[in-house]
């Protein structure tokens, strides 16, 4: 059971680009969790089936407090955490401007910008329809942002 009167610590990176790798990581157990459902839909929710539905975001939040039973949002968590997870919310989305502007990175964003949309033009497979495709496009979107500091 999580501390309520507190902020959760959940120590993700600085760099963005290494927070979608913990994320795809983290996403990895919740899917073979059968206590959770991956849903993009939502940060980390009790679903009335009784499981915890999780986002891409939100399956580092599970993996931090690994309680199914808890609703949480981004306010539970501290400032630094819950910038990357909106982040990550933007980012799965595709987006850009969004991401960057969570990070307070929008004016040193610009060229990583345009590589990312000169990359993704048309079609973005979403986790829903396509999850090996949403997980090779994270992978992809994860070292454009590196290559660029991020």
């Amino acid at each position: 059971m999580i501390n309520t009167n507190e902020l959760i610590d959940a120590r993700m990176p600085d760099k963005i680009s290494d927070c979608i790798m913990i994320a795809l990581e983290d996403l990895a157990k919740v899917e073979k969790d059968k206590r959770y459902k991956v849903d993009m839909n939502f940060f980390h929710a009790v679903s009335h089936e009784g499981n915890c539905s999780v986002c891409f975001a939100g399956a580092c939040m599970a993996a931090e407090v690994n309680d199914p039973s808890a609703t949480l949002g981004t306010h539970r968590f501290n400032r630094h955490d819950a910038i990357r997870f909106q982040a990550l919310d933007a980012i799965r989305q595709h987006d850009w401007d969004m991401m960057f502007h969570r990070l307070g990175a929008w004016f040193e964003s610009w060229d990583a910008r345009i590589a990312l949309d000169e990359h993704f033009p048309d079609y973005r497979p979403q986790y829903a329809e396509d999850k090996a495709g949403f997980k090779q496009n994270m992978e992809t979107v994860a070292a454009i942002l590196a290559e660029h500091g991020f």
